[in-house]
């Protein structure tokens, strides 16, 4: 057990640096020194305390606001609920009625008067974040242990309260701490939502603890314009404003990226550490990050892991795997699949069942190599079978054809099919001709069983909006399998389902409008 609370671990390094800016929004606004840091959150902190219930909402844009709320629940004692901003307001809904929410923290007060909450008072006063209040509500059961709920759309639309424990989240932060200390990053950039696990932890949490300066601009700032779209002019220019050392991103918006770089866009501040996370990384794009001198990073990661599994580093990395597990735990693998030990996980909001448990089964496949590097292979439930009885894993083709520059989304399809064919979304200005060639290349690299012997051109991106994408970005394969039923077997058409085998020795694809 730790001696000291991770909030006693930040106030700690906070007195010692007190001067210094822990947070601040873009260009430096609303700079808040380490010393303030620690009187806003102890003062919000003790007014939580005294609310009557147990759990807390938190909803409200990127900014220091959000990190100065998130803060004051661990002084409070509370158990918090960060809300992702994507949600539909039936998923809020659920979220909190599940959780049995009844104290709301947010900068959006209007858009909850009509659910029961009233206004109480303003909890900041360099904002509008509010403290409202609704009758109390029955939650349906939480763990004990638990200090955090965080809530993921899954692969059915209704969110699933995921429960940690204050021991998860301190143990993920302190090894990645001890894993990036190396690195002397002094400012990092907050381009997730700070409702994300992922950049709470690693983009706040660990940031502080190394007395580092967390710059958290409001979402529109970045460039992000609902769920799923991004400016990414506007986006690349806030990343240059910001001077920042570190960054962590999704898959495609590390495509937007070097996208940029292709047209000559070049950091102000060299960057010493980029993490990427949420999805499979290419190995092309892996490439093209070193060749341009971005310190890529692909790590692993699950909502029940407190986020972060394993991670590569500088110095301590190898292209295609996703890193060495943390510190704290041991990862095994049984019968393909990732299992998960040395962090015990309280179990799921509402659901009663013999959690908690000190084995986690990710679902996940994949393997350890003779360093103790962990490569994934895909997910368990994600295994397609051809019609000829051929394993293949979908992430490792679409991985594969995501690293064609102009493709943003693609997803695999070939379950009881002769072969694969894929739905792609790709840039405009990409035409047929050009991704007809890519893809034939991509082909050329692929056993005959994974080729794509056909795609069809998606005309509207994947997103969490149309409950597509899962809130991670992750594909919520089945919703597009039936969304886009036609169009996947217009793409087998003659060929299905009698199909000689000799077709699946080419590596030349065609395309259906």
């Amino acid at each position: 057990m730790f001696t000291l609370s991770l909030w006693q671990q930040i106030r700690q390094v906070a007195l010692m640096h007190k001067q210094s800016i822990a947070l601040c929004g873009l260009n430096g606004a609303n700079p808040i020194t380490f010393e303030n840091l620690v009187s806003q959150v102890e003062e919000l902190g003790l007014r939580l305390a005294r609310l009557p219930e147990p759990v807390i909402a938190l909803m409200a844009d990127n900014g220091p606001s959000w990190i100065i709320a998130d803060l004051a629940a661990m002084v409070s004692n509370k158990c918090l609920l960060p809300l992702p901003g994507f949600f539909s307001r039936q998923q809020l809904d659920h979220a909190m009625n599940d959780a049995g929410v009844s104290q709301l923290l947010t900068d959006a007060s209007a858009d909850f008067l009509e659910t029961g909450f009233i206004d109480v008072e303003p909890v900041l006063s360099s904002n509008t974040m509010m403290l409202m209040i609704r009758d109390p509500h029955e939650p349906k059961g939480l763990p004990q242990k638990t200090s955090r709920i965080t809530y993921t759309s899954g692969s059915t639309g209704t969110p699933k309260g995921v429960c940690l424990s204050e021991f998860q989240i301190q143990a993920v932060t302190r090894s990645l701490v001890e894993l990036t200390r190396s690195i002397e990053v002094r400012r990092h950039l907050c381009v997730l939502p700070l409702a994300t696990l992922l950049e709470n932890i690693a983009g706040v949490y660990v940031p502080l603890l190394q007395a580092a300066t967390v710059v958290a601009p409001k979402l529109n700032q970045l460039g992000f314009q609902g769920s799923s779209g991004i400016d990414a002019s506007l986006f690349m220019n806030t990343i240059l404003q910001s001077r920042a050392q570190s960054l962590i991103f999704t898959p495609q918006l590390l495509e937007v990226v070097l996208q940029a770089t292709d047209h000559g866009w070049k950091a102000s501040t060299p960057f010493k550490f980029i993490a990427v996370g949420g999805g499979k990384i290419s190995a092309a794009a892996l490439e093209k990050s070193r060749v341009s001198g971005l310190p890529v990073y692909e790590g692993y990661g699950l909502s029940e892991s407190c986020s972060v599994v394993s991670l590569n580093t500088p110095g301590n990395a190898k292209p295609g795997s996703v890193g060495r597990p943390l510190s704290h735990l041991r990862v095994v693998i049984e019968e393909g699949e990732i299992i998960i030990q040395g962090s015990e996980f309280p179990g799921y909001c509402g659901v009663q069942t013999a959690y908690p448990s000190t084995r986690l089964h990710t679902g996940d496949l994949g393997y350890l190599d003779l360093d103790g590097f962990l490569y994934i292979n895909g997910r368990k439930k994600n295994i397609l079978i051809s019609s000829f009885g051929r394993n293949i894993s979908p992430e490792w083709v679409e991985a594969e054809l995501s690293g064609i520059p102009g493709i943003h989304q693609c997803i695999v399809f070939g379950d009881a099919k002769p072969f694969c064919v894929a739905l792609i979304r790709a840039a405009d200005s990409i035409s047929d001709d050009i991704l007809h060639l890519a893809i034939n290349k991509v082909n050329a690299s692929l056993p005959d069983y994974a080729r794509i012997l056909r795609w069809s051109r998606l005309t509207a991106p994947l997103s969490v909006q149309d409950q597509t994408l899962t809130s991670n970005g992750r594909l919520r394969r089945s919703v597009i399998a039936g969304r886009y039923a036609s169009q996947i077997e217009s793409m087998y058409g003659r060929n299905h389902p009698q199909v000689t085998a000799r077709i699946l020795q080419s590596t030349q694809v065609s395309v259906t409008e």
